[in-house]
């Protein structure tokens, strides 16, 4: 129950937003805005596999807030900022 009650407080501070089901969209701005060379340095950073970062990026699984988080973590943005920078990376794709 405690267990559930800290995912569901996680969800909470996370918006709620399409952005966040793009994982490359999160891993790409994440790189480029933090100047990792590629997946293996920012796994590395994450403390992660690279192929869970190849998993994610053909979203064969899931970015969960837990994840998200340890991205916002080691990045300093908050999810304000993060959010900015998805969307300017859309708008530059399309």
């Amino acid at each position: 129950m405690i267990r559930q009650i800290y995912k569901n407080d996680i969800q909470a501070m996370l918006p709620s937003s399409e952005l966040y089901s793009d994982p490359n969209g999160v891993i790409e701005v994440l790189i480029n805005e933090m100047g990792f060379d590629d997946d293996e340095k920012f796994a590395s950073a994450l403390g992660l596999p690279v192929t869970t970062v190849g998993q994610l990026r053909r979203k064969a699984i899931k970015l969960e807030p837990r994840l998200l988080l340890q991205m916002l973590e080691i990045s300093d943005f908050s999810t304000w900022e993060l959010r900015n920078l998805v969307v300017a990376r859309r708008i530059r794709l399309h």
